[in-house]
Parts: C-alpha cells; sequence; structure tokens
C-alpha cells in the first residue's frame, strides 16, 4: 500500500532498501495504527524526497484480502478435518497480533456467530508468549530449572487434546493417500511393458509395508 501511494504521488518507485526509508517498520505501525483508526498519516522517504501519505484502513483491507481469503480456506479445511461445524464451536479465542486487526475480528464473528473472546488480562501476543514459555518449562531437562520454576511448572495442568487430535488425522490422510496409491499402481500390474509390471509390484509391496506399520 505505501509502495503504491508513493508512486501514485511521486512516479517513482519506492524499494524495501532505500536509506533511510524504514519501510517494514513504517508498514509494521501503519497496521497496528489502522486497528484503532479508520486512517492514517505517514511521511515516507524515498528516491523523490520526503513525501506525506495518507493511508486508509480500506487500502490496507484491500490489500491483505489475499490473506483473509486463506484464512476462510484453512478455517474450512480444519472443521471439515475435525469433522465439526461451526456451531460445535464454543469460544473463538485470539491469539497473536493480526488478530487485533478489525476486519480478521469481523471475519470471525461472521462465520462463528459469535463474537471471539478477548482475555481481560492478557493481550493475544502475551498468550503466545505465556504459551510458548509453559511448553519450553514442560519439556525442559528439571535439573535446570530454578525452584520458582519447578513450583510454577506442578501448577500447571495442560491436557494437550490437539496434538492427539492432529496424529489422528494424519494417520487417516495416511492411509486414503495410500489407498489412492494402491489403486493407481494396481492398474499398471497388467502393463505389457515388463518394466512397468516390476515397478509396479514393487510398489505395491512397498505400500502394503507402509500400511501394516500404520494399522500395527
Amino acid at each position: 500500500v505505501i509502495k503504491d501511494e508513493y508512486m501514485t504521488r511521486t512516479w517513482s518507485a519506492l524499494f524495501d532498501d532505500e536509506p533511510g526509508c524504514g519501510l517494514l517498520s513504517q508498514a509494521e505501525d501503519i497496521k497496528k495504527t489502522l486497528s484503532r483508526r479508520d486512517k492514517t498519516k505517514v511521511v515516507v522517504m524515498g528516491p523523490a524526497g520526503p513525501k506525506g501519505l495518507e493511508i486508509t484502513r480500506s487500502h490496507f483491507e484491500n490489500a491483505i484480502s489475499g490473506y483473509l481469503g486463506k484464512i476462510e480456506s484453512l478455517l474450512g479445511i480444519v472443521l471439515d478435518e475435525a469433522g465439526i461445524k461451526e456451531s460445535a464451536i464454543d469460544h473463538v479465542l485470539l491469539v497473536g497480533g493480526s488478530t487485533r486487526i478489525p476486519c480478521i475480528q469481523r471475519g470471525l464473528e461472521k462465520r462463528f456467530e459469535k463474537k471471539p473472546a478477548v482475555l481481560q488480562n492478557l493481550s493475544g501476543c502475551e498468550v503466545r508468549a505465556l504459551g510458548a514459555a509453559i511448553y519450553a518449562g514442560l519439556h525442559a531437562d528439571p535439573g535446570r530449572l530454578t525452584t520458582l520454576q519447578k513450583e510454577e511448572m506442578e501448577k500447571v495442568n495442560l491436557r494437550d487434546a490437539a496434538e492427539h487430535s492432529a496424529l489422528l488425522q494424519r494417520h487417516e490422510r495416511m492411509l486414503r493417500v495410500l489407498k489412492v496409491a494402491t489403486r493407481d499402481w494396481n492398474s499398471r500390474v497388467s502393463s505389457p511393458d515388463p518394466e512397468v509390471r516390476g515397478v509396479a509390484e514393487e510398489m505395491l509391496e512397498l505400500i502394503a509395508h507402509l500400511r501394516r506399520e500404520l494399522l500395527d
């Protein structure tokens, strides 16, 4: 968006490595500001000199529309693989800085027909950091933890249902892939080409071995 606006105003291309530009840092600041306001003004340094630009929330949302579409697609895939409908979700918890973007919150609210939950004492970014800290503590060598850290870890009662579910889904997907592969190579066993028949027989043996490993 910044590059497009600068080009429109100056007819000069703006590059990320432009000396003194700080484009990525400015883009991050703009994203955060547009999560609170409908528009913001910035001064951008470029080859045509400093230029004041106005960036609106609608400009930003149009620029990230492709990513919004990917989010919708991924939500559909996750729900489909889990075998559940949106109505089965009790709470939608916002985690991560980008969940502060209003159009993402609106999209989630529209899809799940409920407002996403906001934690009172922690921000989305802090939740992510806290989760990483707990994970690290649970997997750390106890001998390297301080007394206080050990005491805090003993208070954690964590049930990692998502990991087990993900493993089951991966297992089922692998079986489906092997089923399709079996059908494909079976069609080649009757090939008049002896080399193709030989490869097909070897592949079917390998697939059968993989299926046995998965089912054991």
